[in-house]
């Protein structure tokens, strides 16, 4: 009788809803963010949100791309207004080339941002994907190997619920001489 445990791992990975990629995407985009003083920070936030939303490789790099962009919202809301107030203060005066000047500053700041929090937050929802892949493959041989054989034809294992054809004593098919309980091994010990 299959369990809903056993339906969830034979399953394939369910696309996440579209509020669980924003949540997944904004705490990448935290990770990025409180991680910034790491060079390369928005491919760790971009990794996570793609670990944690468990999807096929487009929707890892989906998900790590709209983390970046969460990620450089701040960032890209406070060199526009900086820029943007200076362009503004340069206009007021007419001085039309210094308001040039700073509005090409702005898009070329504003896209430099963009182009390096999204980028690497997308090449970091693809290694969050393959990272979860290789876990995913692994951990059958990882419970392959917890399984030993203590007697021939019977297995134990260490998980439970994960245990061998279990016999009893009856049907193990030897007599009652052969068989030596623990109490024998100790009373066999102490003489």
């Amino acid at each position: 009788m299959a369990t809903s445990r056993d339906a969830a791992e034979e399953e394939p990975r369910r696309k996440g809803s579209r509020a669980g990629t924003l949540t997944n995407a904004f705490v990448g985009a935290v990770v990025s963010v409180v991680f910034s003083f790491v060079p390369f920070s928005p491919l760790l936030g971009g990794g996570v949100a793609a670990y944690l939303q468990k999807g096929d490789s487009d929707e890892s790099i989906r998900v790590g791309a709209i983390s970046g962009l969460m990620a450089a919202a701040p960032l890209v809301l406070i060199v526009s207004f900086v820029f943007g107030f200076l362009s503004l203060v340069t206009l007021a005066e007419a001085e039309p080339v210094a308001t040039g000047f700073f509005g090409l500053i702005l898009l070329v700041a504003a896209g430099a941002i963009l182009a390096y929090t999204v980028g690497l937050s997308a090449v970091g929802g693809f290694v969050g994907h393959v990272v979860l892949d290789r876990q995913e493959r692994r951990e059958p041989r990882r419970r392959e190997r917890r399984v030993r054989r203590d007697e021939p034809g019977r297995e134990r294992s260490d998980v439970q619920g994960e245990s061998g054809p279990e016999r009893s004593d009856d049907e193990s098919g030897a007599t009652g001489a052969d068989d030596e309980t623990d109490e024998d091994v100790e009373r066999g010990s102490r003489r």
